[in-house]
């Protein structure tokens, strides 16, 4: 911890000089977004900055790159609301649209790097489907067809011994439509996996 210039000094080549706390500043490290708790030792603060302090006060002056918690918190929440309004006026706009067949694509898992099964889309904004009648972002009316009908099937439930306690067929699980995955469990063991 840096109370002072002098002690940030003696510690200058671990910390970049613009963590440097600046005398003059009007605002302390609790008022920063990057005033983090630190998640292994609850009750001590650091700094999320890459190279900042590894413990913290809340009353330590603020370095450089001070970035005020207040201020992010306002305009996430402007941002919101603007999100909302732009929401709620596609739904005015679209709300009477005659229903259209849901649009299916293929999205990018991040998880295994390649494309996943079909999903539904909403074919006036391209945003997945999260309800079957309506799209909650744009409010256009969905067309019911064989294909949405059967996506909305639940899974059928596969059976597999289990890899913990070698029970045969104990382990009961479903497949993602969408991208394969499985998970499931055990239901002599209580073991539980995603794969």
């Amino acid at each position: 911890m840096h109370d002072s210039i002098d002690d940030y000094l003696k510690n200058k080549a671990r910390y970049g000089p613009e963590h440097e706390p600046v005398p003059a500043h009007a605002h302390t490290c609790g008022e920063c977004v990057r005033f983090t708790e630190e998640w292994r030792k609850p009750g001590a603060y650091r700094c999320s900055s890459v190279y900042g302090p590894d413990e913290l006060t809340a009353d330590r002056k603020a370095c450089l790159h001070y970035w005020d918690r207040a201020e992010q918190e306002a305009a996430e929440q402007r941002e919101a609301e603007e999100r909302e309004r732009e929401r709620l006026a596609a739904w005015e706009k679209n709300r009477d649209n005659p229903p259209r067949p849901a649009e299916w694509r293929r999205d990018w898992d991040e998880m295994t790097g390649g494309l996943t099964g079909e999903m539904p889309f909403c074919p006036n904004c391209h945003e997945p489907l999260y309800e079957p009648e309506r799209c909650f972002f744009c409010g256009q009316a969905i067309l019911r067809d064989e294909k949405l009908t059967e996506y909305e099937k639940p899974p059928e439930v596969e059976t597999m011994d289990c890899l913990r306690c070698g029970g045969k067929d104990t382990v009961e699980f479903v497949r993602s439509k969408v991208n394969g995955h499985k998970h499931g469990g055990c239901t002599q063991c209580g073991m539980r996996f995603i794969e």
